[in-house]
């Protein structure tokens, strides 16, 4: 195997063969172990793992999983097809739009986002890392994620591939300090144009020095597999494809253990929640009254950046895609107000119920006093419901874009101020 093939196997298959090291070592002729894959298991590295009594399990099934793991971005969650005890050290970095390493995402975003993209990738057990920060590059906001860009990609900025090998070897002549892994947590939709971050489907963080992961937890397990032998499908509904995955109890929740939303003490809880709304204020505000053409990619065409002003029509309606104050940078959206209601559970992306107040003009006359608004990394809907979120209507409403806009902006885009 070619060294430039490492990058391309699946990370799933080397945790495997990590963990079977002693059988590979027993029973493979050295010259059947590819060079290459032996050192990247050679240099795994032992972490802390803790396992919680079975005993005190709760049956749950998918759907149960992905809300009781949550949109917390504090926790930092991996799902894998093995059990984790060791992880893979992959020190050498090359370009390509994303590092190699073990993959973790901030919250349930991955768990459900795989649910119902690549339901093949769902793994048996999930655990949440405790990492040391300060060994990270942690990037939480568009500014941040700016600077980034102008540090390691310097002229091939929105270019498709980053050379990945400064980030975690550093380099001295540029001041640029060593990582053994980057996270960005939010998601920066206000980037998501550029091309190596485009592959990006979460919030989420990759470590390729296992030393930074200072524990690990157990918190759910997979138990059983959906029993279909008894089944008989009902062939006069052509959507009757028996028991469904995300309705089976067949996991069993163990909880966080230590992890900051199961730690019990307020004060942490707090302070974390201080610190996701400073993220999410300073990346919205990063770029209001920003001009379209202030883009990192350049170029002739114009983009759509999720949060700034721009007169280019995004829909047959020539509607704006945000009505933004050329002068003061202010969102126009005058006295009308959106009240958040609840989320709800979604199979890929975000979806929430928000309360019109006035009710939200349609298509055909009338008003909508309730509506979801839902985005996934390829598009944002608007859809009429009712308090509960039940979708009364499923011809999406003027706002809704094929642009993955955050609820907020799609919001401002239809005259709204978010509660």
């Amino acid at each position: 195997m070619k060294k430039d093939n490492i990058g391309k196997l699946n990370f799933n298959d080397l945790i495997s063969l990590s963990n079977k090291l002693n059988k590979i070592n027993k029973f493979a002729v050295p010259r059947d172990v590819p060079e290459y894959l032996t050192e990247a298991i050679e240099k795994a590295e032992s972490i802390k793992v803790n396992i919680p009594d079975s005993k005190g399990a709760e049956k749950i099934n998918y759907t149960q999983l992905i809300d009781l793991i949550g949109e917390d971005l504090i926790n930092k969650v991996t799902m894998t097809p093995v059990e984790l005890d060791k992880v893979p050290s992959f020190p050498s970095q090359k370009s390509g739009m994303k590092p190699d390493g073990l993959w973790y995402a901030c919250g349930n975003d991955w768990i459900q986002w795989v649910s119902g993209e690549m339901p093949e990738w769902i793994g048996r057990y999930i655990y949440s890392l405790k990492i040391n920060e300060d060994k990270m590059l942690m990037i939480e906001s568009n500014k941040q994620f700016k600077d980034f860009e102008e540090k390691y990609a310097g002229r091939g900025r929105g270019e498709m591939r980053l050379n990945w090998k400064p980030v975690a070897e550093g380099d001295r002549a540029r001041g640029l300090k060593p990582y053994g892994g980057i996270e960005i947590c939010p998601v920066q939709y206000e980037s998501q144009a550029i091309s190596w971050y485009s592959g990006w489907d979460v919030a989420s963080g990759c470590i390729w020095d296992p030393s930074i992961i200072t524990e690990a937890t157990l918190i759910a397990k997979q138990v059983s597999q959906v029993d279909r032998s008894d089944y008989e499908p009902d062939y006069e509904d052509y959507w009757d494809s028996g028991p469904r995955d995300y309705e089976e109890p067949n996991w069993e929740w163990y909880g966080f253990g230590g992890g900051p939303a199961a730690s019990g003490d307020k004060t942490k809880l707090e302070q974390d929640q201080g610190r996701l709304v400073e993220r999410f204020t300073e990346s919205i505000e990063s770029g209001r009254g920003q001009p379209s053409w202030d883009q990192p990619w350049g170029g002739d065409s114009i983009h759509f950046d999720k949060n700034t002003m721009t007169s280019k029509p995004y829909d047959p309606q020539s509607k704006p895609l945000m009505n933004f104050n050329p002068q003061t940078g202010e969102p126009i959206v005058g006295s009308k107000f959106a009240t958040f209601v609840k989320i709800l559970n979604a199979q890929s992306g975000r979806r929430a119920v928000y309360r019109m107040e006035p009710p939200l003009p349609g298509r055909h006359g009338g008003g909508h006093e309730y509506i979801v608004v839902s985005n996934n990394t390829m598009e944002t809907y608007i859809f009429a419901s009712d308090a509960n979120g039940v979708i009364s209507d499923y011809m999406d409403l003027p706002g809704s874009s094929s642009e993955p806009i955050s609820h907020e902006a799609v919001l401002n885009n239809i005259g709204y101020n978010l509660k």
